[in-house]
């Protein structure tokens, strides 16, 4: 018993030892820190979007994003999956949404930059994007003339 005691304690040592503050060099931080979304340049104007600095189209895209109306059966929004407090994902190995998906939820922090969207970059813009989950029968289940 007083040899299992030993060993334990031991162990509890070796444990505690390798817990201390990792230390990065300066080149190390700098790097860490460019990755921080506020390091992003300014996003260009979009001449494509003429509704891109309009409030109120801010604040509808902010309703429609929690609406669980948006889905086919009124159980799921676009928040259910991307939350704002986990960097608009939802940290689920697989999305759940009105069905079970094959993929994790995109994280949708700093997407505005990307030129690219989804896993498999089978979108070029956030107007083709929009409309793939919303219809997606897995995601949200929903029919672009229902909503209209």
């Amino acid at each position: 018993m007083k040899r299992l005691f030993r060993f334990l304690a031991l162990m509890v040592a070796v444990v505690l030892v390798g817990c201390g503050k990792p230390d990065f060099s300066d080149a190390e931080k700098k790097t860490i820190a460019s990755l921080a979304l506020s390091s992003l340049p300014a996003l260009k104007a979009d001449t494509t979007n003429r509704f891109a600095d309009v409030p109120a189209a801010a604040a509808l895209g902010s309703t429609l994003f929690f609406d669980q109306g948006m889905s086919g059966d009124g159980s799921v929004s676009c928040s259910t999956c991307h939350k704002i407090d986990r960097q608009f994902q939802d940290d689920l190995p697989q999305a759940v949404g009105v069905g079970h998906t094959n993929r994790r939820t995109m994280p949708l922090a700093g997407v505005a930059h990307d030129p690219w969207f989804f896993w498999d970059g089978r979108r070029d813009s956030l107007w083709a994007q929009a409309l793939t989950p919303l219809e997606n029968p897995l995601e949200q289940a929903g029919n672009r003339a229902a909503y209209a």
